[in-house]
């Protein structure tokens, strides 16, 4: 009675082992393929980290299910994978199985690890993870788990009654309590698990700034320091193309070089990284600027337009047209904004008198101005003046020592007013 229960039980597990392992190699297959696909091909996804560390995840994965689910497969057919006959692929079994596991937890690891350090509110921290610190991070794992795995694989032999086992006895106490318990256990799990949990942190931290402090999101720069605003548009740019913005830059005087006052307050990595994600346009009127966001509103995050009051047919003496201008301006962003649903940032100069302008803030037609006074000797006096609300805090934070506007979250600074 037990002999023939015991039979039947092995029957069964044998049977759910074969059919188990036939849906999770189709799944892993057709799972990983998809992700590989939709991660390499969209163009929604390339240059981002994270989808490049899925990626690879995704591959190894896949070569996981295929080697190893066929040998799962194969096992529950033919009762012997081969490894107690041939020694080289005794070795070479457990050389390809850590390495694939390795490769695939601690890339997810590093996929929550970028994610804290992208959505950290500190701009420095997001600046950590590059896409080139991404390469770096991917090269160093797969050639720990590589290597790692080279010398496990190495200490297999086949012995007489056993089969392929470890024959060293440091290596066997370090498989039975380091590597499978920690290595690929425990510990990616306490990595996915911590860094996942102060993502979340950081995007409540986020979600809380702007609901106990309203961003400022539309600013104006003014004053008569044309070249000043020139370079501090122009560095904006480049800072919100470093975190992964879009920029529509508009300017009626075409750039032939960077802006002299730019040149030693921009960082190498950040002059060059996605600088692809700025498009300037030299349009002549304003009607074809708003003409353009209009028509091309999926297309950008950021909206930068220098010397908005210089384009021709705007006559800066004459007070209702400047602020017809700047109206007409505003319910442009308002219209972008609702009509997609976007966090839009707006930053615009001009050059007209303060005088001009006071009626423009008086009907708060922007969150905040920013005013420059250049002086004789090249140095310059800034002042920040908020209208729209009486708890704000900047979407950018402009830095007068320095000649820099930051890009949203660079800095968090509440203004109490």
């Amino acid at each position: 009675m037990s002999s023939s229960f015991f039979t039947q039980t092995l029957d069964f597990v044998t049977q759910y082992t074969f059919y188990s392992g036939c849906v999770t190699f189709i799944l892993g297959i057709v799972g990983n393929a998809i992700n590989i696909l939709v991660f390499s091909q969209l163009k929604l996804f390339r240059g981002n980290r994270c989808a490049f560390y899925l990626i690879l995840e995704s591959i190894s994965n896949f070569l996981f299910h295929f080697v190893f689910m066929t040998l799962t497969i194969f096992t529950s057919i033919y009762g012997d994978d081969g490894t107690a006959h041939f020694p080289i692929w005794c070795k070479l079994r457990y050389m390809l199985g850590p390495t694939f596991a390795v490769i695939t937890y601690y890339m997810i690891c590093f996929t929550t690890i970028d994610q804290y350090f992208s959505t950290h509110y500190r701009y420095n921290f997001r600046q950590i993870c590059t896409i080139k610190s991404t390469h770096i991070s991917a090269f160093i794992i797969i050639s720990i788990a590589i290597i790692h795995s080279i010398i496990l694989g190495s200490f297999f032999d086949i012995q007489p009654l056993v089969g392929c086992v470890i024959s060293n006895e440091i290596y066997l106490q370090y498989t039975t309590f380091l590597y499978y318990p920690v290595l690929i256990g425990l510990l990616p799990i306490v990595i996915t698990l911590f860094f996942s949990l102060l993502a979340y942190r950081n995007t409540c931290f986020s979600e809380c700034l702007q609901s106990n402090f309203p961003f400022a999101r539309t600013c104006l720069i003014r004053g008569d320091a044309d070249q000043c605003f020139r370079s501090l548009l122009f560095q904006a740019s480049l800072s919100y193309a470093a975190i992964g913005k879009r920029v529509y830059f508009y300017t009626p005087i075409p750039f032939q070089t960077i802006p002299s006052l730019v040149h030693s307050l921009i960082p190498t990595s950040l002059s060059t990284a996605n600088l692809h994600l700025i498009q300037f346009y030299y349009l002549s009127t304003l009607v074809e600027i708003h003409k353009h966001l209009i028509s091309n509103s999926n297309n950008y995050d950021i909206i930068i337009i220098d010397g908005y009051l210089e384009y021709p047919l705007l006559k800066q003496e004459d007070l209702f047209q400047i602020i017809s201008a700047c109206a007409l301006l505003k319910d442009t962003y308002e219209y972008l904004k609702k009509l997609h649903e976007k966090d839009l940032v707006l930053l615009c100069s001009c050059t007209c008198a303060e005088s001009s302008m006071a009626n423009v803030e008086e009907r708060a037609l922007f969150d905040l101005a920013i005013d420059i006074e250049m002086f004789e000797d090249g140095d310059y006096h800034a002042k920040i003046n908020f209208f729209s609300k009486k708890n704000i805090s900047c979407a950018f934070k402009f830095r007068i020592g320095r000649n820099e506007i930051l890009p949203l979250y660079a800095t968090i600074e509440h203004q109490n007013k």
